[in-house]
């Protein structure tokens, strides 16, 4: 175990700003040009959906498969978990 005078000091101290920044500036240059030019945005947006899904259709469907999976999983469990607590043991 790890001693707790590692984990010490501020969350900006722990996040990699290497890989924030970047990702940061990204989304503000997105947020910023659907702001300015929502129609050409738009537009774009769906040429590059348009392309994807001819493209990936495959990679949606397997997601699309996996998280449907993951839900009907976490939900079995976590019935199976809330029917165990009211009923008490066997």
């Amino acid at each position: 175990m790890k001693n707790k005078k590692e984990n010490k000091g501020t969350i900006w101290q722990k996040i990699d700003m290497h890989i924030l920044i970047p990702g940061a500036l990204c989304l503000l240059l997105i947020v910023v040009l659907g702001a300015v030019i929502p129609r050409e945005f738009d537009a774009a947006l769906l040429n590059v959906l348009d392309w994807i899904m001819s493209h990936f259709k495959w990679v949606y469907v397997l997601c699309v498969l996996m998280v449907t999976a993951l839900c009907l999983c976490s939900a079995n469990g976590a019935t199976s978990a809330s029917a165990e607590k009211t009923q008490g043991p066997a």
